[in-house]
């Protein structure tokens, strides 16, 4: 109630501002890290962003001990990854990565402090990078000293990431930041080393920071550097943590999708070294506990047939059968639509890219998906009924005018139902 008072009624909240700052601090202070106290931490640090948003109280954070109180006793605390973070991490990598990479954090404290630190940099940029950055070297020094304090550089990483946003977008990641932080040597010192080290599954929280900032400022960094990342990214696959490896496949589908000049910076040749690994790696998470139906991986599974085109026929004969299984098993409780869609959408790349050269091979595909289909149809699978009469519609286009065999012409009972037309 708070901030709104201080977004909707400035001339009348403007004399009471500075004790409610004074006390809104206080209790920043001396509130404690427990989950019960989630949403008050972050409507509090919301408010000091709303107020700090407002041209006549900018005052009031100008002076550098203020912004340097802000940064150690405010805005680290709430940007440490708690206890709770690591259970969450762990337990529900599912709501972590929703909360991480999707933008569904909007009440917790890392999200609040970030916001409020991404406001001071827009009106103090130079005295927050001068008095910030000071907390981040001593952060990240604090980690290279002594590597079990890997939630320091955990907090730093955040941090950096807040102090050098400046815009965004779904698309391209963060596509403004500030002049002030140079991403690629911070890549170079920070990032790539932590990707490189030899095990996938030492400090996973790290790990995933690591690849997080490939992906969020993959659109700034060097052409050369994103590239040379999707050899490490590619082992990260590996990683046991679902984060991990959901946020490696995540930046992989995402550096696929770039393109300089109207042309993909990676293209089917610059993939091909790396298809059998890429794809091994992608097909074995769906075969683990926490990420059996991971649309993440389905995705980037999507975006590397679509990418390796007829470089993937090869890889066919022993991933098709994995993925007319996986399909056998969501059709029997279809509940992640996403995960559904980037299956079909496989399939149908599959059966464009083969056919596309080797006409005759539609013939095998019917007989994969044609028992599936009819058990979907029989079923009356109603979430995946119309994939599956777009995928027949392929298949049939792709004998030709004047060729319908025969289990197409026994669909017509089906397909004149009633019922199929009432919906």
């Amino acid at each position: 109630n708070v901030a709104l008072y201080a977004q909707k009624y400035d001339e009348e909240f403007k004399q009471y501002l500075p004790n409610f700052v004074t006390d809104v601090w206080s209790l920043l202070i001396s509130t404690g890290q427990q989950p019960k106290y989630d949403s008050l931490v972050s409507n509090a640090l919301q408010f000091l962003a709303t107020v700090a948003d407002r041209n006549h109280h900018r005052h009031l954070f100008e002076d550098p001990t203020v912004l340097s109180n802000i940064c150690e006793k405010v805005v680290i605390p709430n940007m440490e990854f708690r206890p709770s973070d690591e259970e969450l991490f762990e337990d529900n990598p599912e709501e972590y990565i929703r909360r991480d990479i999707e933008g569904s954090d909007v009440d917790t404290r890392r999200r609040a402090a970030c916001d409020l630190v991404k406001v001071l940099s827009r009106f103090f940029e130079e005295k927050m990078m001068t008095i910030f950055g000071q907390y981040v070297q001593a952060m990240l020094q604090q980690y290279s000293t002594d590597s079990a304090s890997w939630k320091a550089k955990d907090a730093a990483l955040y941090l950096v990431t807040s102090l050098a946003s400046r815009g965004q977008t779904q698309k391209h990641g963060i596509t403004q930041t500030s002049t002030l932080v140079s991403l690629p040597d911070f890549c170079a010192q920070h990032i790539m080393p932590e990707l490189q080290k030899p095990d996938v599954n030492a400090v996973p929280v790290l790990k995933a920071d690591a690849i997080k900032y490939v992906m969020i400022f993959r659109s700034l960094l060097p052409k050369e550097v994103v590239v040379g990342s999707l050899p490490l990214l590619v082992r990260h696959l590996q990683a046991n943590s679902v984060v991990v490896h959901t946020y490696a496949a995540c930046t992989i589908d995402k550096i696929l999708l770039i393109k300089e000049n109207d042309k993909a910076i990676v293209s089917s040749e610059d993939l091909s070294p790396l298809a059998t690994e890429l794809l091994t790696g992608l097909f074995s998470r769906l075969d683990q506990p926490g990420s059996e139906e991971n649309e993440y991986v389905m995705k980037t599974i999507m975006r590397s047939f679509s990418t390796l085109q007829e470089r993937v026929v090869p890889f066919l004969a022993e991933l098709l059968p994995k993925l007319t299984d996986k399909l056998a098993i969501v059709a029997r409780n279809p509940s992640k639509p996403h995960f559904n869609h980037f299956l079909f959408e496989t399939l149908v790349l599959s059966i464009r890219i083969v056919c596309k050269s080797n006409i005759e091979a539609v013939a095998s595909f019917e007989e994969a998906l044609f028992p599936l289909f009819q058990n979907i149809l029989q079923q009356d699978v109603q979430e995946f009924v119309p994939y599956v009469f777009q995928i027949l519609s392929l298949l049939l286009e792709l004998h030709g005018p004047g060729q319908i065999p025969q289990p197409y012409l026994a669909l017509y009972p089906c397909l004149l139902a009633p019922v199929l037309w009432e919906r």
